[in-house]
């Protein structure tokens, strides 16, 4: 099991703007790829087999709500938007070719998204799995 804690905002994925000179993503999500690129500096491990993941959004609670309701909210998940997959979207595609090969190898995946009063962030567990596993139906 590996696990990677990037303390950085969740953002989450856009749409492409599509103009007559080329595509591009809107300027927070774009800057979001480019600070996640600088975080994995160094940190590269690719994996090739087939992957379980756990990962949690802790998104910041707006400022201008009161400290008493900050703190009621404090650690309880998110029910407003965004959704949930286009944050999963930006953090897979951000680890593609740095800490998997793609992101078609994530063959189970768990996924939240918290409210946190003081350090917006991002945490994945990765675990291995191997390619002769198979999968238990419970019901």
């Amino acid at each position: 099991m590996h696990k990677l804690v990037f303390k950085i905002p969740p953002v989450p994925a856009s749409r492409p703007r599509v103009t007559q000179y080329g595509a591009y993503y809107n300027k927070t999500y774009d800057q979001f790829r480019k600070d996640m690129s600088k975080l994995l500096m160094g940190k590269v491990t690719l994996y090739a087999e087939p992957l379980r993941l756990d990962v949690t959004f802790f998104k910041e609670i707006p400022k201008s709500y009161s400290k008493k309701r900050r703190d009621e909210m404090d650690g309880t998940y998110i029910n407003v938007t965004p959704d949930l997959d286009n944050f999963e979207k930006a953090i897979y595609d951000s680890l593609n070719g740095c800490v998997w090969k793609d992101d078609c190898q994530i063959v189970e995946h768990t996924t939240r998204k918290i409210w946190a009063k003081d350090e917006p962030r991002i945490i994945v567990i990765i675990e291995r799995l191997n390619g002769n596993e198979k999968y238990n139906k419970t019901d």
